[in-house]
């Protein structure tokens, strides 16, 4: 479900712990009113992102296919996995922490972590989104998509948000990857079809020098963010500008984005460990969050057991 701004989520978060409260988890009443709940916001999604495709479509699609566009340097190709946490490692929540030493413990590329002190020692960002940036106008997680497209269209390598938990080290298939990036298998609109939270390319790929352009121009006219996903219809957009993008696209290996959000619904469960192997069979890694109530918390879950690893 898409959230547009803070007051919004507070909004549904209130309305849903009323319900919780009146209504008794499984009885009918309950059933229904969830049901009709999530009808009606998935309409107001859905036309949403209509709205915001056209407004892309109309306004930035013509400047990620203009070829007068210009786009920081292309530095030299490396196989490096960049991680982002803007205030540092150490000040991140604990099961950032743990992915982070899971990741360095399974992996033996460079590691890169990005921070608000050495992200310009890596890329080129022009001023007016820095200044839009330091003005709190582009929220640190927009930030970021910024920088995952800038660094690997300036680098190349391997992106993984810092909430990635691997379950065994990234695969050779996916590095030999010209371009990857998970896809949704049950996605209802094509430009929700493809993930942002890993991605692997080469420095200077054209599909991500498109989305750096669209990135760059959506953030010169607008001062607000009109769709938490706007990575994903740039995205969308690069892999349909041309026969070349439509190639590369093609040609990516295909990985759903299902099989690695499994464990983030069911994170506070209680742990079961042919699950937990079931899971760790079913992909190399498991995208998790650290947007959660401590309440939650308890012994024998799977955080805890996260956590104990």
């Amino acid at each position: 479900m898409f959230i547009h701004n803070q007051g919004e989520w507070y909004l549904m978060k209130n309305v849903k712990e009323i319900v919780r409260q009146r209504l008794k988890k499984g009885e009918v009443t309950y059933v229904v009113f969830r049901y009709l709940y999530r009808m009606v916001h998935d309409f107001r999604d859905l036309a949403k992102g209509c709205f915001t495709y056209v407004y892309l479509k109309h306004k930035v699609m013509p400047i990620m296919k203009s070829t007068n566009s210009s786009l920081p340097p292309v530095m030299n190709d490396v196989n490096v996995i960049w991680v982002c946490w803007l205030q540092g490692i150490e000040q991140a929540p604990d099961i950032v922490k743990k992915c982070y030493k899971r990741l360095t413990a399974l992996e033996n590329h460079r590691i890169i972590v990005i921070t608000n002190d050495n992200f310009e020692d890596y890329v080129n960002i022009p001023e007016y989104i820095l200044d839009k940036y330091n003005k709190g106008i582009i929220s640190p997680t927009h930030f970021s998509d910024i920088l995952r497209a800038t660094l690997l269209y300036q680098h190349g390598g391997l992106w993984l948000d810092a909430t990635i938990y691997l379950t065994s080290a990234i695969p050779p298939d996916i590095w030999a990857e010209k371009l990857f990036a998970f896809r949704w298998d049950n996605s209802l609109v094509p430009w929700d079809s493809f993930s942002n939270h890993f991605l692997r390319a080469h420095a200077g790929d054209i599909v991500l020098g498109s989305v750096l352009k669209g990135l760059w121009e959506y953030w010169k006219k607008n001062t607000e963010m009109r769709n938490y996903f706007l990575f994903h219809y740039l995205f969308y957009f690069a892999i349909h500008l041309d026969e070349k993008s439509r190639a590369i696209a093609h040609d990516m290996l295909t990985m759903y984005s299902e099989e690695n959000h499994i464990l983030q619904s069911m994170l506070f469960d209680d742990y079961n460990s042919k699950t937990w192997k079931w899971i760790e069979r079913i992909s190399f890694m498991q995208k998790l969050t650290y947007k959660f109530s401590e309440q939650k918390i308890k012994k024998k879950t799977y955080y805890m057991h996260i956590m104990s690893q």
